[in-house]
């Protein structure tokens, strides 16, 4: 009888956000169990999965906050010639060069999942990066364009690539409005949402200086805390801007869908992420600034049919921006709207992701 292979995936931990990924991945014919630590050094903690096994049990040891180390006896414990183990791209965690060459003399194949680069970071960092992967039998990379990308650099060549396509959980039942409103598109209203977490990244006091060209019928909601708080808010009162409201963070997602259901265009001015994502599942257009290279992955899934584009940290070009997706007409507007909602629903999912993953399972095993 023919061997289960095992795969091993090694998240430092399973945020909220991976589990619907996870709990997607059906892998007949593999023994497929999820290893973590209970927290990072960044305070984040592991979520539990609903349907495939995981071991949460790693320990996790920040060293002096230059690199880190995860235990790793309990996943290559077992492994033998022909098994995969999945482990995360972040080249400063330094247990994962002992287990390369562990798994190189078992014959386990081991695969770095990463981001091709980081928002802002294309120069040496990026190629260090680049350079450490080459040490892995393959990459698994976040976007499709990123791997065309690394194919037009001949960073790695194409038999040890693969993407994910980084995505969220799309369910038809809550992301109903995103096809509705298509047809609910009122042209009178101008509301605009951000989302995200208020810090540098964000870049929203360029938003909030784009907001005192624009007159009082456009409205813009913020949701979302952290360290700009006080100064935006500051912002706001002494230019006297009373068409916009903070929300604070919304936990809970009834809440926060009703948000998403108000709201007709959403406008990220800094580097955006999975939060492009989200809007587009309730068909809400964006309005992003054009820099690629100071994007996370997810930047990936906008184009000019969803999305418009302004001069990275230029607010009269942000305000132009905004100004000319409400000037669109309705069947323009309509277009647009579909066209985010369709992107999620037929590429940027955990579904979608799961099926990705398990192509490159299939491909690796046949090798």
């Amino acid at each position: 009888m023919k061997r289960r292979i095992n795969i091993r995936i090694v998240q430092s931990v399973v945020p909220k956000y991976r589990v619907a990924f996870f709990d997607s991945l059906e892998l007949k014919g593999y023994n497929l169990t999820v290893y973590a630590s209970k927290k990072n050094e960044k305070g984040l903690t592991s979520e539990e999965l609903n349907y495939n096994d995981f071991d949460y049990s790693l320990g996790f040891y920040n060293i002096l906050g230059v690199v880190f180390f995860q235990s790793f006896y309990r996943y290559i414990k077992g492994l033998k010639s022909g098994d995969v183990i999945i482990l995360s791209g972040n080249p400063r965690l330094a247990s994962n060069y002992i287990v390369l060459l562990i798994a190189k003399m078992l014959g386990v194949k081991v695969i770095c999942w990463s981001h091709g680069w980081s928002a802002g970071k294309h120069g040496l960092s990026a190629k260090i990066r680049h350079l450490i992967m080459r040490a892995y039998h393959s990459a698994l990379l976040y976007t499709e364009k990123e791997v065309d990308e690394f194919l037009k650099n001949k960073i790695l060549d194409k038999d040890h690539l693969y993407f994910l396509n980084n995505g969220i959980e799309f369910d038809p039942e809550i992301h109903r409005y995103g096809k509705q409103r298509c047809f609910n598109l009122d042209n009178s209203t101008k509301n605009i949402l951000f989302i995200g977490r208020l810090t540098e990244k964000s870049n929203l006091l360029l938003l909030l200086e784009s907001m005192k060209l624009l007159d009082q019928t456009y409205r813009l909601v913020v949701i979302g805390e952290g360290a700009l708080m006080n100064t935006a808010k500051s912002f706001i009162i002494e230019n006297k801007l009373e068409n916009i409201e903070f929300v604070g963070s919304v936990y809970n997602d009834s809440d926060l869908i009703s948000y998403f259901e108000i709201s007709d265009l959403f406008v990220y001015p800094g580097n955006v992420g999975l939060s492009l994502l989200h809007s587009f599942a309730f068909g809400l257009p964006a309005v992003l600034h054009s820099n690629v290279k100071n994007h996370q992955p997810e930047f990936a899934a906008s184009s000019p049919k969803n999305s418009i584009y302004f001069d990275e940290n230029d607010f009269n070009s942000l305000a132009n921006a905004i100004e000319s997706y409400f000037g669109l007409s309705r069947d323009d507007k309509i277009s647009m709207s579909k066209n985010s909602y369709l992107t999620v629903k037929e590429k940027y999912n955990t579904k979608k992701m799961a099926e990705n993953f398990e192509k490159m399972i299939d491909s690796l095993v046949s090798k």
